[in-house]
């Protein structure tokens, strides 16, 4: 599922914030870490998230999220955004 840019938006801010974040994949399960940054690779595009310490950083295709929370983090950057409905955020 592609995503729009204004929901790119919305990894590009927990990155920049290093937010803790939780992602719901395609395939039903779901990712927690510290995001960290986006990369891409061979044309598509991966949230890097920082799953413990001491290891490799998990790279998640941003294609495959459908829910993102950023949950943990100060209040006001706390938020839910569901990436199957458009323009679906909600603050937490």
């Amino acid at each position: 599922m592609a995503i729009s840019c204004e929901q790119h938006d919305y990894f590009e801010i927990v990155c920049m914030r290093q937010s803790r974040v939780r992602v719901a994949l395609a395939d039903g399960t779901q990712r927690v870490g510290q995001a960290l940054d986006i990369n891409t690779r061979r044309g598509s595009e991966y949230l890097l998230l920082a799953i413990g310490s001491g290891q490799e950083p998990v790279a998640v295709p941003l294609n495959d999220i459908q829910r993102l929370w950023a949950e943990g983090n100060a209040a006001a950057h706390n938020f839910f955004i569901d990436l199957t409905q458009a323009a679906a955020c909600t603050k937490l």
